[in-house]
């Protein structure tokens, strides 16, 4: 199934179960139903993949014995494409368990030279996907203006 904010999983066969992802003013305009509100709306909502064209460096250290942070931080390295270590700078530092309480960091830059820097006490995983995207929208658009 695709995962995209700009698409809907709308119910081609009920019957049978089978959905697929359309684009709302096709769904609309052919008569498809729409799928289980509860079912699309939280795909919809969450995009599978982050934006990271346009990350240059991501620093973090945490301590994966830590159930808050060391989850975010690893979450996050996780939706990072598997060709990253080519396209940008990735450093990790992981401490001990003697170190399970001490503070999380994740740094993030971007092309332009931003550099965000990520409470990971206070925010999810999903928080972190959005900002960053957000910046990645912003860079993306200033880049199609350019002509780039």
């Amino acid at each position: 199934m695709k995962s995209c904010s700009q698409m809907i999983i709308f119910c081609t066969m009920p019957t049978c179960k089978v959905y697929t992802c359309v684009n709302r003013a096709t769904a609309e305009r052919d008569g498809i139903p729409r799928a289980d509100p509860k079912i699309s709306d939280k795909i919809s909502d969450t995009p599978a993949v982050m934006l990271t064209k346009y990350i240059t460096a991501v620093k973090t250290s945490f301590s994966p014995f830590n159930p808050r942070s060391g989850k975010t931080v690893r979450s996050f390295l996780a939706l990072l494409p598997s060709n990253a270590r080519s396209t940008m700078a990735i450093d990790v530092k992981m401490f001990g368990k003697a170190q399970a309480e001490a503070p999380a960091t994740l740094a993030i830059s971007f092309k332009d030279g931003k550099e965000m820097k990520i409470d990971l006490e206070k925010m999810k995983i999903k928080d972190i996907q959005q900002e960053v995207d957000r910046h990645a929208r912003g860079l993306r658009r200033v880049e199609e203006l350019s002509g780039n």
